[in-house]
This record gives structure tokens, sequence and C-alpha cells, in this order.
């Protein structure tokens, strides 16, 4: 069997989509399927009150990759924000982080939008909220798959499909 691949678990660490207790539970649930488990999998598995940003750090290097996509960005954002009811005061840092306080040569869609709404968070926060679920939702089902797609490798069979 093949061992897991940890981009997606990272990913949503990361993004805070999956939780660290959700992690250990996907660690517990590899170590159960595998003949030959790797340290890293057991060291996840042993760390419950570990945060996000600690279980990271215990995944190997070079499965992480380049970090998240913008789409899985945005997916996760829209996860957060129309499911999880976290706060726009939270997420647009994250957002305008990504997109806006970056280099940048022209002009784009989601950039544009994410000016909007920070704007609108300064003088109308229920408009920025309306503003921001609208541009959002586009993305919340690419959200919805990168959890299911982490999930899933928790119940998976051992047969390869």
């Amino acid at each position: 069997m093949r061992t897991p691949s940890v981009r997606n678990l990272a990913v949503g660490l990361s993004l805070g989509i999956i939780q660290p207790k959700d992690a250990v539970k996907w660690a517990d649930s590899w170590i159960m399927r595998l003949d030959d488990v790797p340290y890293w999998l057991i060291e996840i598995s042993t760390s419950p009150n570990a945060t996000s940003y600690d279980l990271r750090k215990l995944l190997p290097i070079d499965s992480v990759g380049q970090g998240p996509t913008e789409q899985e960005f945005l997916g996760a954002m829209a996860v957060r924000f129309i499911d999880h009811h976290d706060s726009l005061c939270d997420l647009l840092p994250l957002m305008y982080d990504r997109f806006c306080s970056c280099e940048w040569t022209e002009m784009t869609a989601t950039r544009q939008e994410i000016y909007v709404i920070d704007d609108e968070f300064d003088w109308d926060r229920t408009r920025a909220t309306k503003t921001a679920h609208g541009f959002l939702e586009q993305f919340l089902a690419g959200g919805i798959r990168l959890i299911e797609e982490i999930k899933s490798e928790q119940t998976m069979d051992d047969n390869p499909h």
C-alpha cells in the first residue's frame, strides 16, 4: 500500500480548514493500515495537543510542495467564512496579504474584488460581509472538495483504484 500524500493535509492545516485533532485522526487511520509506518506519521499521531503550525513542521518537507494554489486558498477562505462562520475581520487580512500585499504587475479580478471588500470593510462592515459572501461563494465547492479529499484518505480501503 502506498503511503499517504501529505500535501492536501499541509494545505488544510495551513489554511485553517483542517484542525489539529483531525490531522491526528488522519495519521491514526494511516498507521492502522500501513505495514511500514513512516516516523512522521507516528509523530503526528502522538501529538494531540500540537498546533497546526507544529504539525506542519512534522510533515516531510519534500511532500508538502509549493503551498496552496489560488483556488485552494480561496476555497479554504470560502469554507471558513461561509460554512465555519469565521469572522471577515480574521479572514480579510489573510486574503489581502495573499493577493494585494505582494508584488504584482496587473490588476486581476480577484485582487480588485479583495480591494473592494477591504474598502467596504472600513466604512460599512455589513456591506463588506455581503460582498465577501458573494465573492467567496463561487469557491466554496472547491474548498469542500479539498476537505473531502483529505478526509477520504482516512477511510480509503487498501485496494488501489
